[in-house]
């Protein structure tokens, strides 16, 4: 690539996710989201091409951390023999995340709703983990920050996700005046029954806790 077509890469690669980043917050933090499915979509789809073509063209890699590579070169980011159990859960994820963003509660089996929950929180821990290994090899800022950027436009998407099934969730059990099973669910509903309420920082904060909650809610409470 010539300078030119280097810098016209970069501005592209500099203003979609910026766009991209703006469009996903607004939505995280509005009670009125705009056009949430078309923002996941193109943020999954053009996030990803992105990153792959900034990965191949700025961070070249041509081995495992045992095999030797050149000057310029970086050591694959994961082990080729570990490749396969890594990128199986990940596609997992982002199907369970478009299945809770895209499908209503109401519509969703129990163990469908469960296991896209459960799926998405697996998919945000390896998406963390993830980052932090290229961390290492991005040493070029702030240009390197680029690939976080992806990294951190899906972990919005998620919290958007899981915040609407469980909204919806609550307001589904309250539409259907569900008896919970056992009593130690009553405050696990009480707690739930807050999340339309809090503020999208409190809910952040809790996230964890809420997910498990809501498993729990899901699979024994209906």
């Amino acid at each position: 690539m010539n300078m030119i077509e280097i810098d016209i890469f970069l501005g592209i690669a500099v203003m979609i996710p910026g766009w991209l980043t703006l469009w996903n917050l607004y939505n995280l933090f509005s009670k009125k989201p705009k056009n949430p499915i078309w923002a996941f979509f193109l943020t999954t789809g053009i996030g990803l091409g992105e990153y792959i073509l900034y990965m191949a063209f700025f961070k070249e890699t041509a081995g495992d951390w045992n095999e030797s590579i050149l000057v310029m070169q970086f050591h694959n980011t994961l082990d080729s023999a570990h490749l396969l159990s890594f990128l199986l859960p990940c596609v997992v994820a982002v199907l369970g995340m478009l299945v809770i963003a895209l499908i209503p509660a109401k519509n969703l089996p129990p163990l469908v709703a469960a296991t896209s929950v459960a799926a998405v929180l697996i998919g945000n821990v390896m998406n963390i983990l993830y980052a932090i290994q290229i961390g290492k090899n991005m040493t070029d800022l702030p240009l390197d920050l680029l690939p976080f950027v992806y990294h951190f436009n899906l972990l919005i998407l998620s919290i958007q996700s899981i915040r609407k099934q469980i909204v919806e969730q609550v307001a589904l059990m309250e539409e259907r005046k569900t008896t919970l099973r056992h009593k130690w669910l009553a405050p696990l509903y009480q707690f739930a029954s807050t999340v339309p309420n809090m503020t999208i920082f409190t809910f952040i904060m809790v996230i964890p806790i809420a997910i498990v909650m809501e498993l729990l809610l899901i699979l024994f409470g209906q």
